[in-house]
């Protein structure tokens, strides 16, 4: 997993040409799910959905109540697709990610994300999807350098029970402070994770019911879908390469075949 790193790329400013970011995430689930879509209007008109400036975007396990912090520029289509998966995903019922399955949960949301970059890819929005991907990197590569160190310090822990012998290194310790959780090394996990999954997913066509994703996750061959990621990570840095200095060759959607779907939004 630690391959995925890529210390290289810089976080890229997104774009702000999306007038409407809501309008835009609504027309794409209303084109992938009615049912979803519905339950998306009815949790914004009930109050369940909400928006914040401040804190960070979450979702109340118990109660579905889903809060989404937006960060005023073309981003925010793909904040708000993510947010609105965990919604229906703890509104559904049963939930499509089941307690025991926690670490899949970002996996169900990346899958939305994927489908909304062919979704956005379709309506001219090259930039933005090549700035999604990068910045997906860029944070993952912060995320897997705090695992890698959290692994390192707690190895050394478990050598000599004893903290006060560790050697500290500022440099490491401030990759793992931005991250204020339990469980940390699993938590961070999930999200490579669910880029490696959604990413094969989308690749392989693979077409399933809502209530069997977890099924068919569990079901991927990890190692090869982690050897297809990396080539398709390789593709996207090449690509982004190629869009600054030549745009018109952008190549937006590098994948064997895009027509995944849910069985059921297309009954």
């Amino acid at each position: 997993m630690l391959s995925l790193k890529d210390e290289k790329l810089e976080k890229q400013e997104y774009p702000k040409t999306i007038i409407d970011p809501l309008s835009l995430a609504l027309e794409f689930y209303k084109e992938q799910s009615d049912d979803d879509y519905k339950r998306i209007i009815e949790g914004i008109q009930s109050g369940q959905i909400i928006s914040l400036e401040k804190r960070q975007s979450y979702i109340d396990t118990k109660s579905g109540n889903t809060c989404i912090l937006l960060n005023h520029d073309d981003s925010d289509v793909f904040c708000l697709v993510h947010e609105f998966a965990h919604f229906i995903d703890h509104n559904h019922k049963p939930a499509i990610v089941p307690d025991s399955h926690w670490f899949l949960a970002e996996s169900y949301a990346f899958y939305m994300e994927k489908r909304l970059e062919k979704f956005l890819s379709e309506r001219g929005y090259h930039a933005l999807v090549q700035t999604r991907r990068n910045n997906c990197i860029v944070s993952e590569t912060k995320m897997l350098t705090a695992i890698e160190n959290q692994l390192f310090y707690e190895e050394q822990y478990q050598k000599t029970k004893n903290i006060e012998t560790i050697s500290f290194e500022a440099k490491k310790i401030k990759t793992i402070l931005p991250y204020h959780m339990t469980k940390l090394v699993n938590v961070l996990l999930s999200y490579p994770l669910a880029n490696i999954l959604s990413e094969y997913l989308i690749n392989h066509s693979v077409s399933f019911l809502e209530q069997e994703f977890v099924e068919v996750c569990t079901r991927v061959n990890l190692y090869d879908a982690l050897d297809e990621f990396n080539q398709f990570k390789q593709d996207s840095v090449n690509d982004n390469e190629v869009s600054q200095n030549h745009p018109s060759k952008l190549s937006i959607y590098p994948r064997k075949n895009c027509n995944c779907y849910f069985i059921n939004h297309f009954d």
